[in-house]
């Protein structure tokens, strides 16, 4: 199954993992890396993506920036994945409820996977209750984030 992934990510060390995982889950992905922004803004122009893969902290670029030009471009994805820190509930500047917010404002239809180490409640009703249905405790495996990939694309989540 064709997937169009958008990978923000340092070097393609950091993407080689993914796209393996990718493969062994039954997609055929059709990929770029970019890892600045002018790579960022032409990628979106280009192409259509289904998902963007995103490193919370790169040199050249990182998360809340992606999450910035992604809403100055009026992008449409259906499903954005944000690894490292930016995902986890308990992160310093911008935790998973607030990634969560920003993201549904840029496209209230955008589905959306949240992974956290964190084990209060608290945090995953909040998330509940903003309609995130793909939570994903830590540790989680490569097969579990496909799992919850799959239904977030192609299920009625």
């Amino acid at each position: 199954m064709l997937l169009r992934a958008l990978l923000v990510a340092a070097s393609d060390d950091d993407t080689q993992p993914l796209i393996e995982a990718l493969r062994r889950g039954g997609y055929e992905p059709e990929w770029k890396r970019v890892e600045d922004e002018a790579a960022l803004r032409a990628a979106l122009i280009t192409h259509d993506w289904d998902v963007v893969f995103c490193d919370y902290s790169m040199p050249k670029l990182d998360a809340r920036r992606t999450l910035r030009i992604l809403r100055e471009t009026g992008d449409t994805l259906t499903a954005i994945v944000v690894s490292g820190q930016v995902t986890d509930m308990m992160m310093p500047i911008m935790g998973g409820t607030a990634t969560v917010r920003v993201l549904l404002r840029l496209n209230p239809d955008v589905r959306i996977i949240v992974a956290s180490g964190s084990n209060s409640l608290t945090n995953e009703s909040e998330l509940a209750a903003a309609g995130i249905k793909h939570f994903l405790p830590k540790p989680y495996t490569a097969e579990t984030l496909l799992r919850s990939l799959h239904d977030l694309l192609h299920g009625s989540s």
